[in-house]
């Protein structure tokens, strides 16, 4: 009992906050971080309830594990891992994660930035599937220095739109096929001066349809 108080009553206060990642914060700020630990400071280093804080910084959409640890005399240390976002899904409030969760996160920047991400539009219950399908699809594109931006899918029918901002109407069948091809041959088709292609419907069983607009 003695000790006890002695400890107590002669213990400092936090006065250092480490905060450590595996990878850049995406899901909360710094500035989070020390306003969620500011009421802590009032606790003394023995006092602090490690367990409280890690649940509060837990309860950030997006992040998978928080370890708080205490360090003699006044140093509090915490280590954040994060889930990996995949794509903004519907709109750029919602997040889905490579653990398949779909998130609305209360912060989402990565060093003050916007973070890029393809667009994924579908059902929830299709979450999976596209993301095979987006894997499968940048294999292609990739080869060919574009990216996806969005991938849509409804009614059994896959779109892509690209970095050069075509869309792609790839439908339902020898999807990777018809793409390769024609991502080989894209320069090859000639578009009047003033007009660019906007859309490439390859919902045929041969060849395509080009639309195109104007600069």
């Amino acid at each position: 009992m003695l000790i006890y108080h002695y400890t107590q009553s002669n213990a400092a206060t936090l006065a250092k906050v480490e905060v450590q990642s595996t990878q850049p914060l995406m899901f909360i700020s710094q500035k989070a971080v020390i306003d969620m630990v500011k009421p802590y400071q009032k606790d003394t280093w023995f006092g602090l309830d490690v367990k409280s804080l890690s649940e509060k910084l837990l309860a950030y959409p997006g992040i998978k594990s928080v370890r708080v640890t205490k360090t003699w005399p006044n140093k509090l240390s915490i280590t954040f891992a994060q889930y990996t976002p995949v794509a903004y899904w519907q709109n750029h409030q919602q997040i889905l994660l490579d653990n398949d969760e779909i998130i609305t996160p209360k912060y989402f920047q990565q060093k003050g930035e916007k973070v890029e991400l393809p667009l994924f539009d579908g059902q929830e219950y299709n979450k999976k599937q596209m993301k095979t399908m987006y894997d499968a699809l940048y294999q292609i594109t990739s080869k060919h220095q574009l990216q996806i931006e969005q991938l849509r899918y409804h009614g059994n029918q896959w779109s892509v739109v690209l970095s050069n901002k075509i869309t792609i109407m790839l439908g339902s069948e020898n999807m990777m096929q018809k793409l390769q091809t024609l991502l080989s041959h894209l320069s090859e088709i000639i578009v009047p001066d003033h007009k660019v292609i906007s859309e490439i419907d390859m919902r045929y069983r041969r060849g395509f349809a080009v639309q195109l607009s104007t600069k």
